[in-house]
């Protein structure tokens, strides 16, 4: 890999654990065997001297972002999402704190940081496409409609047509208005394109929040920082009541329940009661979603829960999201549920609803690919950490 081949990472990483040598031309304290068995190469001890954007580029090579370099499995259940730009590099010296966590010079915040959270969301996405490339493809607007995309063709057509014969009635002022107007046009029809590589596909989604033509509901980013929590809190997080039975669950595999706790009433109940009464009552939620009106009820997704089927239930164990494809709810409140395990995900926050039975909520975040394989058909009473 590049990163790894180049100068600088070299530079960097000599850097990164020997902090003291590199400010002050001294050896770092250690004990008479310590001494004698370490190598003690050269260090750049002039760092400091460099200009900013230097420091940045060098420190580039070797900084990673959160949840880069491990998963929950690694990190004993901690979910303090650790990495070197958040834990370690502003804390080397006070030049360093302002430098990543001030504003970036563009007016756009994030700080010298926000260089590190671009670089390290494109090799996230690069390493895990299925896990970061989607949720990056999600946030993107969705395309205009083959009827707006006409409308917008018709009037531009009329535009230049309008603007021609303004013209020759030597009136340019409605033209110079026209010309606003397709660029307006141009730019809403250019946002819905899909962005073949990951750069691109970055750039777009700066570019669609920071633009005045475009109007977005909320701006959650206007710098990679801002987009990669993003990210991680509306794609990569799911919050949901828990359904907790110890149990060897596979992906795409069916699974059929009985409910008649009464916690477990009070889950199916809040789960399904966004949806028709006929989704309660034994029609496919297939059926039942071809029927509802386009962009109701999140898209037409299938009520989705938190299958804790690893013991012990507690923060750090894994879990998996479950859609609920098929739901009869009894007279008196039990309910026969079919469910399709589609996602593996770690727990990171646990709560007792108040007032509903002992049921259980929770905060949890998606799987990384190689994680979620390996929790494939794992026993559920397994040591997790």
């Amino acid at each position: 890999m590049f990163r790894n081949s180049h100068p600088l990472f070299f530079l960097g990483k000599q850097f990164l654990p020997t902090y003291y040598c590199l400010f002050c031309n001294k050896k770092p304290k250690m004990s008479s065997s310590a001494a004698s068995s370490a190598n003690i190469e050269p260090q750049f001890t002039y760092l400091m001297e460099l200009s900013d954007d230097l420091i940045l580029t060098i420190l580039s090579f070797v900084a990673d972002v959160p949840l880069e370099e491990q998963d929950y499995e690694t990190t004993a259940g901690v979910s303090d999402l650790y990495s070197t730009t958040t834990h370690i590099l502003p804390y080397v010296n006070k030049h360093f704190y302002n430098l990543l966590k001030g504003d970036n010079g563009e007016g756009g915040g994030g700080g010298g940081q926000d260089v590190f959270y671009k670089s390290g969301l494109i090799r996230l996405c690069k390493n895990d496409p299925r896990l970061w490339k989607t949720a990056l493809q999600k946030l993107l607007p969705p395309p205009p409609s083959a009827a707006s995309r006409g409308e917008g063709r018709k009037k531009k057509k009329n535009n230049e047509k309008q603007k021609k014969e303004e013209h020759r009635n030597g009136d340019n002022s409605v033209a110079s208005n026209n010309d606003d107007s397709l660029v307006t046009d141009s730019t809403a029809t250019n946002t819905g394109d899909q962005a073949e590589t990951t750069e691109e596909l970055l750039e777009q989604l700066i570019q669609t929040t920071s633009s005045p033509l475009i109007t977005m509901p909320k701006l959650y980013y206007t710098n990679y920082l801002d987009l990669y929590k993003t990210i991680l809190d509306t794609q990569l997080r799911f919050r949901g009541p828990i359904f907790y039975m110890p149990d060897t669950v596979m992906l795409n595999r069916p699974i059929g329940l009985h409910f008649f706790e009464q916690r477990y009433r009070v889950l199916i109940h809040s789960v399904m009661e966004p949806y028709p009464n006929e989704a309660r009552r034994g029609q496919p939620l297939k059926e039942v979603l071809k029927a509802m009106p386009q962009g109701s009820n999140k898209l037409n997704e299938y009520p989705k829960f938190i299958y804790a089927h690893a013991s012990p239930l507690q923060k750090g164990s894994p879990a998996v999201i479950v859609e609920v494809h098929q739901c009869l709810i009894h007279p008196n409140g039990t309910a026969d549920v079919h469910l399709l395990p589609v996602q593996f995900v770690w727990l990171e926050q646990i709560w007792e609803l108040p007032n509903a039975g002992a049921l259980y909520f929770a905060q949890a975040r998606k799987m990384n690919t190689e994680s979620s394989s390996q929790m494939e058909g794992r026993p559920p009473f397994m040591t997790f950490h």
